[in-house]
């Protein structure tokens, strides 16, 4: 028994539970840019500001996890069942692992934008700032719930 098999289900866990984390701060985070932008205070942008920057290592932690995972499910359920017996789940899985490397980056952006930008652009009320931002969280909180709900699909059929 390899290494990867050691630890497959424990990091399949924390894989779940980092995932669930990612999508949970970023819903908060999508709720309080929203308030942000429509004038409800200083204090809302910066629980904004706050989620943001917890919501990118918790996007790496989910990443990181699923990396963990990967040489496990490769071999033991992609190689060995899920091409010959249910190939569209193989390529709904190729579809979530491309969409979470772009919700990777837009953790990057949101917490670029959110956390090292100027105290005073966060603190003010732009609402074209605020927009922009609001877009990139609801495009971040798809990705998260694109890779949740089909992670959660693959296990359902098929763990490690």
């Amino acid at each position: 028994m390899t290494w990867e098999w050691t630890i497959a289900r424990p990091m399949l866990l924390l894989h779940a539970v980092t995932g669930f984390a990612a999508l949970a701060i970023s819903i908060h985070v999508l709720y309080f840019v929203w308030l942000g932008g429509r004038n409800s205070g200083a204090a809302r942008r910066a629980r904004a500001r706050w989620y943001a920057a917890i919501t990118w290592p918790a996007y790496v932690a989910a990443m990181v996890t699923g990396a963990l995972v990967y040489p496990a499910y490769k071999v033991g359920v992609r190689e060995a069942w899920l091409d010959a017996n249910r190939p569209e789940l193989t390529g709904f899985f190729e579809i979530k692992e491309h969409w979470g490397a772009i919700g990777l980056l837009l953790a990057w952006g949101l917490w670029r934008y959110l956390c090292r930008s100027a105290p005073g652009e966060i603190a003010s009320a732009d609402r074209t700032f605020w927009r922009g931002q609001s877009i990139l969280t609801l495009l971040l909180v798809i990705c998260a719930a694109v890779n949740v709900v089909i992670g959660l699909w693959v296990v359902m059929v098929r763990s490690v």
